[in-house]
């Protein structure tokens, strides 16, 4: 009977132990006030990418892993925290792109020019800020 017991618990604690083992938590620095929560995944898991964050004032450029555009196609296999990437164009080049792209403010397609206007910038490495 003894024997039994020892059997089911070694079963139990081992099943417990490799589901833990086969999971990895991926967390987000958001680096503003909006929070988003941990994913836990199965080992080698593909994470859906979450949708892009938004402020009034910044670009979200991307999520990074250690400085580097995480790559959402790859399966994660070990406990990453990512972290957003954001900048704030400068005021001139962003008049410059309303003048060449005839897009202002007030009209719809802003928000996106600016997007892209500001990751050229930052593929570039031309003067802007990091958050």
């Amino acid at each position: 009977m003894k024997k039994i017991y020892y059997t089911i618990i070694l079963i139990f604690s081992f099943l417990f132990l490799t589901s833990c083992i086969n999971n990895v938590t991926v967390k987000f620095d958001t680096n503003c006030e909006i929070k988003l929560n941990d994913v836990v995944l199965k080992y080698g898991q593909v994470l859906d990418k979450p949708a892009d964050l938004e402020q009034d004032d910044k670009v979200f450029i991307g999520w990074y892993l250690n400085n580097q555009p995480f790559d959402f196609s790859k399966g994660v296999t070990e406990n990453i925290t990512l972290t957003a990437y954001w900048v704030i164009a400068p005021e001139k080049e962003l008049k410059e792109a309303e003048e060449i792209l005839g897009i202002y403010k007030d009209t719809v397609g802003y928000q996106k020019s600016v997007e892209r206007l500001a990751r050229v910038l930052y593929k570039y490495d031309i003067d802007f800020e990091y958050l």
